[in-house]
């Protein structure tokens, strides 16, 4: 499976906090295990998620597609920039960033 089917079903089955705010709370907090970013998010927003998922540990992966097909990976209407992956729920999006 691909980074967005695995992304698809950490939405449905875990926890995933989806916009660039939140997600860099997430990450503040300790809670996000992986941060997916748009390839034409901001480069102070992706500097930002780069230095907090180094100091927090959390893995960090430029997303192939732009903020629109972020968003539709999502199974949203709308653009996304960021996403944080609190709990993988039954996905193996943690693995396939990994590997891919």
């Amino acid at each position: 499976m691909g980074l967005s089917e695995e992304l698809s079903r950490a939405i449905s089955t875990g926890k995933v906090i989806i916009g660039t705010d939140r997600s860099i709370k997430a990450l503040k907090r300790g809670e996000a295990k992986l941060v997916i970013a748009a390839s034409n998010c901001p480069r102070q927003v992706l500097e930002d998620i780069q230095y907090y998922t180094s100091i927090g540990g959390a893995k960090f992966h430029v997303f192939k597609g732009d903020s629109k097909e972020l968003g539709l990976a999502c199974g949203k209407p709308f653009t996304v920039n960021v996403v944080a992956v609190v709990d993988p729920g039954e996905s193996n999006i943690l693995s396939t960033v990994e590997s891919g």
